[in-house]
Formats: C-alpha cells, sequence, structure tokens
C-alpha cells in the first residue's frame, strides 16, 4: 500500500493565521526518512485520517521531517529549519506528535513513539478533542 503524503511545514506562521481563524489545533508530527515508526504511523494512522478526509476543519496536520533541508518559516515568520523547530520544542525523537495553538504552545501531552500501533488512533483522536478544547478563546 503506498503511502499518503502529509503536508510539509513550511509556513507555520501562515498554519497559525488558519488555526486561529478556525479554532483547530496544529498536528505537528517530527519524522525521520529512514524511521520505520514512523512509516508505519503515516501509512496506518494519519494518511488514511487524511484520505477519509477526517481532518479538514478539525487539525491542520503538518510533518516536520527532520532530515529535510527545505526551509521553513516558524511561528514567529522567521526563517527557520526542521531541526531548529523540532529541537526548540525538544522533540528530536521521531515520530513525535506535537498538538499546538496559534502561537506554537503545546496544548495537550506528546505523543512519543508509536507504542501501541492498534490503539494510537484512538489515542490521536482523544488527544486532537482535548486540544481543540484548550485552544484559547475568540478574543
Amino acid at each position: 500500500m503506498s503511502q499518503t503524503p502529509l503536508p510539509a511545514a513550511t509556513d507555520l506562521a501562515a498554519d497559525a493565521v488558519e488555526s486561529a481563524r478556525t479554532r483547530v489545533p496544529i498536528l505537528l508530527v517530527v519524522t525521520r526518512e529512514e524511521c520505520g515508526f514512523c512509516a508505519t504511523l503515516k501509512r496506518e494512522v494519519l494518511g488514511p485520517m487524511m484520505l477519509a478526509g477526517d481532518h479538514p476543519g478539525r487539525v491542520l496536520i503538518r510533518e516536520l521531517n527532520l532530515d529535510s533541508r527545505e526551509p521553513v518559516v516558524d511561528f514567529a515568520g522567521l526563517p527557520a529549519s526542521c531541526w531548529s523547530i523540532a529541537s526548540a520544542y525538544e522533540a528530536l525523537f521521531s515520530p513525535t506528535v506535537l498538538l499546538v495553538g496559534p502561537d506554537g504552545s503545546e496544548l495537550v501531552e506528546r505523543m512519543i513513539g508509536l507504542s501501541t500501533p492498534e490503539m494510537y488512533g484512538w489515542y490521536l483522536d482523544r488527544a486532537i478533542d482535548a486540544a481543540t478544547r484548550a485552544l484559547p478563546g475568540p478574543t
């Protein structure tokens, strides 16, 4: 089964504006190219979530690939690398799923690794719901 590509993190400042406008959290998944657990997470959980159309209006999914050399705009609107953004979160283990708000702050406890693949989707759904509840209210 081929893997559904995840949207790469390219402009987190723009994603932050979208997150604030739509009141949905941003899911940052930290990955590496040669990470079998990352491939499993993308193939069995995140890819099907995207194919099913479950995420629009619920969460913005962005991949921070630690091996990428592509520049990224960080939450402050400054140029950065995927590595430096993940490092700022102290999230250099892959896979790590961070659910953040428009200001880039973590909303719920991060999900590190892939310890229970058969239950991961359920845990992720609960985390997305909790992150949505933790978003700051309209100003």
